[in-house]
């Protein structure tokens, strides 16, 4: 069992000409179970200084962050990026891509094929192991770097905004991948999100971020069974979980997100 434990976390950055933007005021998170936790707030809330602190990214000026497992040896955490096509290496194969982390580890050239050619049979098998990545589609390409970040059998798993450059189709695949992946082996998962219907399908607990507070402002306990489709965004308890997500996003002002304004009155 791993956990993550973030304890009176502050954490301001420079601006031009000087000025402090604090970000993060005594914050407060905790994960101690097997669980997809996404992270919604408004631009500036924090979300992505949030995974950096837990990858070791960066460091607080104060409090503390914690990481830990009960299995021995160091701690592993997988972290999937944003920019996929920039996170990829272009000049491998998809295989050695996937491979790529197990590389660095010393693990053996076939043993490392076979675990990338593993992944792929089960979770991805339209991709052809040989390809090079540049051949891939947008949403071919970031089931790669997710891929890549678990064959290590990371003790965590840290998402920043993984669908948000693929289109809608795309983004529905890669989250119902990424179910099946975690339902395979489940540990815990941190999900930062922009788009509220798949914050809501994916987590099991929605930790909201405030911008104005730095803090938590409130966690939503997602009642939806697993496994989950885009057929449950019609049940009541994703428009449960949803509306208090809206409620929240525009009490902060936030209307950048997913067109949040013209959502106010929804049903």
């Amino acid at each position: 069992m791993s956990s993550v434990t973030l304890n009176g976390v502050f954490k301001s950055y420079q601006r031009a000409g000087d000025s402090e933007c604090v970000v993060l005021r005594d914050f407060k998170l905790k994960l101690d179970r097997p669980e997809i936790l996404a992270l919604v707030g408004p631009n500036g809330a924090g979300k992505s200084t949030v995974l950096h602190l837990i990858a070791k990214l960066t460091e607080p000026e104060r409090g503390s962050v914690s990481v830990t497992t009960e299995r021995e040896g160091d701690v592993q955490v997988g972290y999937v990026w944003q920019n996929y096509r920039a996170s990829l290496l272009p000049w491998l194969s998809v295989t050695d891509n996937i491979a790529f982390g197990l590389k660095l580890q010393g693990r053996a050239k076939n043993e490392r094929r076979k675990i990338a050619d593993d992944l792929l049979k089960r979770f991805a098998p339209r991709i052809t192991p040989a390809q090079k990545c540049y051949e891939l589609s947008g949403g071919q390409q970031q089931m790669v770097s997710i891929l890549r970040s678990i064959a290590r059998l990371p003790d965590v798993l840290l998402l920043d905004e993984p669908t948000s450059a693929l289109d809608a189709s795309a983004r529905w695949g890669i989250v119902h991948h990424l179910e099946e992946i975690w339902a395979s082996r489940p540990l815990p998962v941190i999900y930062v999100c922009h788009d509220v219907d798949e914050a809501v399908l994916v987590a099991d607990r929605i930790a909201l971020l405030s911008r104005r507070t730095g803090q938590v402002a409130a966690i939503i306990e997602n009642q939806c069974e697993r496994p989950r489709s885009a057929r449950m965004l019609a049940s009541s308890e994703h428009v449960r979980c949803r509306r208090e997500v809206l409620d929240f996003l525009l009490a902060e002002g936030d209307f950048e997100n997913g067109n949040a304004a013209a959502k106010k009155n929804d049903p």
